[in-house]
């Protein structure tokens, strides 16, 4: 495993259920400046996703239960208190 690090600004806020563009990530692009072997993404789902699969193992971690369309990949539900 190996992390791509990430500096947040001290400022930040994290806001959520602005529709997130799930695609940017998958873009041949990305796949080749990063050489992944897979992908765990943490997301509520809503936003639209690839037309077809990128070729890497890939796990959406949902925030919510709900019928996630994406036709690839494992799905896991984030249950928090």
């Amino acid at each position: 495993m190996r992390k791509i690090p990430f500096r947040a600004p001290t400022d930040s806020s994290a806001q959520g259920r602005g529709g997130t563009d799930l695609r940017p990530v998958f873009s041949d692009e990305f796949l080749q400046d990063y050489r992944v072997d897979g992908l765990i993404y943490f997301t509520d789902g809503y936003g639209p996703f690839p037309n077809s699969a990128p070729g890497i193992t890939t796990l959406w971690v949902l925030t919510e239960h709900w019928a996630f369309p994406c036709p690839w990949g494992s799905r896991a539900l984030l249950r928090c208190p």
